[in-house]
């Protein structure tokens, strides 16, 4: 019970700890105002592991010197009347994804009505439309952080622990703050909840701008915390130009000015599909705590000399996971560029789950060598690295590709000493069909037909086991080999659970979904009824 806990920004995060047991975490924690919270927590015997795990890349590459699209292109564009009139290479960024949410009734309401507030004539032309998109995100949607002072830079401190700039980046500013997510597409926020909440970091912002574009049928796609957009005029010629809301915002709140965030130089890197392309990706089970560094480049002369530099720093990042600072480089110039990203994940509620699979964004054309290693990796966990390796996502007709560096880890080592004792349900086995207790062939669900014996190995000194269907509790065996007989009126999907003990009350569990139709077929009336 937590009474009383003020009503900030809505991304509470609350731990529960015990000794003996590992640490829980909970977030999305609905906080109600002048209220009072109840949390429940399911904790498990056991300790918490070793340590955090924590993953740091560098990628090099070359970057040309290129003067941004030229604005007449964008003075000149025109939004066709539908999306068979842009070229099929842009078509895929019109589409709504899982966190690009361009159907969503919220998202398309408020699209229709900052469209709304056009003239005829401006409805029609690209760069009215989305400067009405990016002046009403500007205005409307903060950035979210509480800031300690007056209005200054973004270096600002963010004092509020359920923000999501303190949440996000706060390690790199001697914090403390955690997110809670199986990933970071997962922790933040979709377009329709960042209208509800009108606060969100640069990756939120880029979601609902790209979101809204595409609403009113305006290519668009996001990477980290900006966007482009696609201007075409009426032969269909056209360009990509950068949006970011965030520096808009920043911009607005500072000095009342909006310009700085519109019609940019394009992003470096680009998601090939109408996906969301974030900062790191990884394959967490179930959710639980993390946080990174924000993004930073290093820059390096677009020399012999430079990029000898670039890789000696490189080096000294490998061995010791500190990255060297660049050296200065004049506007306008070419250069060399070292992109370092961080993520470090706790890994209290990965429970069962040994193998991660982390990934990172990096240039599809490093524009060096192909002979020569352009991404390198840290780890406070070198022992649990199996493999790297680099993925290529591909998506004719668009033009380019994603690159992804990709690590492979076996996290065993780092719970192998916290079990003294387990539980595991081996009959049925996942993903299987059983029918009256024979096993049948493999299925992309557990489902059982009529009765079936749950067996469970255990290990260590267990003095008992239960058995639960749906956290409800059917069965208590005493006795090795430990099993029960589930044979009782029941169909649709079910939850099996099985808890056994030791000697001191410690715990060790593990669950599995089924799908079972336990009936009978009648055979006089030829109906089927259950047991």
């Amino acid at each position: 019970m937590i009474p009383d806990v003020p009503v900030a920004f809505p991304r509470y995060i609350l731990l529960a700890s015990k000794p003996g047991y590992v640490t829980q975490s909970v977030g999305r924690v609905a906080v109600e105002e002048n209220g009072v919270t109840t949390v429940n927590f399911d904790l498990t015997p056991g300790a918490n592991p070793s340590v955090d795990l924590r993953v740091k890349v560098g990628t090099l590459s070359f970057q040309p010197f290129e003067t941004p699209p030229s604005e007449d292109i964008l003075d000149a564009a025109v939004i066709p009347e539908d999306e068979s009139g842009y070229p099929e290479s842009v078509k895929p960024f019109l589409l709504p994804s899982e966190c690009i949410t361009s159907d969503n009734p919220r998202v398309v309401e408020k699209a229709f009505e900052i469209y709304s507030n056009l003239s005829t004539v401006d409805r029609r032309r690209t760069r009215e439309v989305a400067w009405a998109v990016y002046e009403w995100i500007c205005k409307n949607i903060d950035h979210d952080g509480v800031f300690s002072g007056e209005p200054g830079g973004l270096n600002q401190p963010y004092r509020d622990v359920t923000s999501g700039i303190w949440q996000t980046i706060s390690g790199s500013m001697g914090g403390d703050g955690w997110c809670w997510g199986n990933n970071f597409s997962d922790w933040a926020y979709k377009p329709e909840e960042l209208l509800e909440v009108r606060c969100g970091i640069c990756v939120e912002h880029a979601r609902l701008g790209t979101a809204l574009l595409r609403a009113l049928n305006i290519p668009a796609r996001a990477t980290s915390g900006s966007l482009e957009f696609w201007a075409q005029d009426e032969n269909g010629s056209g360009a990509w130009f950068g949006m970011s809301t965030t520096a808009g915002r920043t911009s607005y709140r500072e000095n009342g000015v909006l310009g700085p965030g519109f019609a940019t130089k394009g992003l470096e890197m680009y998601p090939v599909t109408e996906k969301h392309m974030q900062h790191e990706d990884w394959n967490a089970l179930r959710r639980g705590l993390w946080r990174e560094t924000h993004p930073w480049k290093e820059n390096y002369p677009g020399t012999p000399e430079g990029f000898s530099q670039a890789l000696t720093d490189l080096n000294e990042f490998v061995l010791t996971g500190n990255a060297p600072s660049g050296e200065h480089v004049e506007p306008g110039s070419d250069r060399y560029s070292i992109d370092y990203r961080d993520i470090t994940l706790n890994l209290c509620d990965f429970q069962k789950q040994r193998t991660l699979i982390v990934r990172f964004p990096t240039y599809p054309e490093p524009g060096v060598n192909q002979s020569i290693q352009t991404d390198f990796y840290w780890t406070n966990c070198p022992e649990c690295v199996k493999r790297t390796w680099i993925e290529e996502v591909r998506n004719p007709p668009v033009e380019g590709k994603e690159r992804w560096f990709c690590i492979e880890f076996d996290l065993s080592p780092l719970f192998e000493e916290n079990i003294s004792f387990n539980v595991d349900i081996v009959k049925p086995k996942e993903n299987y069909l059983y029918i009256f207790g024979r096993e049948i062939i493999s299925l992309p669900v557990t489902t059982i037909i009529g009765g079936v014996d749950v067996e469970v190995r255990v290990s260590g000194n267990v003095t008992k086991v239960e058995f639960y269907v749906d956290n409800k509790l059917k069965f208590v065996d005493e006795e090795e080999p430990y099993s029960w007989k589930w044979d009782e009126t029941v169909f649709g999907k079910h939850e099996i659970k099985v808890v056994s003990y030791d000697e001191n009350g410690h715990m060790a569990r593990d669950e599995m979904d089924v799908i079972i139709f336990n009936i009978e077929f009648g055979k006089k009336s030829g109906e089927f009824w259950v047991k």
